[in-house]
């Protein structure tokens, strides 16, 4: 079952999107700052980080997206988990983007809505990529 979660919150930087597969798919993140009720560390701070993650369509809509704006996100809640060199089992949580609105925004006119498409975004590879079908992985 797909767990959707939506939180309030900053970007803590504006989103960074790479084309991949020769410009067939187009991947962006960022990083939300929200804040909780309970202490997240010594300092007293209750702010907490979650990486966001945005795929094509979706992508391309959040890149006009400024760091400090202030916004409300939806998607699918998932735990990437890797080992690193030195053997260590790692995790994180992230969220798949579903919806993203600006808090100020109208609330029937989301900045993001949810609508394939089978774009290309052969745009945003670097320009040395341009009519390349390298493959990319994330």
């Amino acid at each position: 079952m797909k767990q959707i979660i939506t939180l309030t919150g900053i970007l803590e930087e504006p989103f960074n999107a790479k084309a991949i597969s020769g410009g067939e798919h187009l991947f962006a993140s960022s990083k939300l700052r929200f804040n909780t009720l309970s202490k997240t560390d010594d300092s007293n701070s209750h702010n907490s980080w979650i990486t966001l993650e945005a795929w094509n369509d979706r992508a391309e809509a959040v890149l006009h997206l400024k760091k400090g704006s202030k916004v409300k996100v939806s998607g699918e809640l998932f735990q990437r988990r890797w080992t690193d060199d030195h053997g260590n089992k790692n995790s994180m949580f992230k969220i798949a983007v579903e919806s993203i609105e600006l808090e100020e925004a109208v609330k029937e006119q989301p900045v993001l809505q949810k609508k394939p498409s089978k774009a290309k975004y052969s745009k945003y590879l670097p320009s040395n990529q341009k009519g390349a079908s390298a493959q990319g992985e994330f």
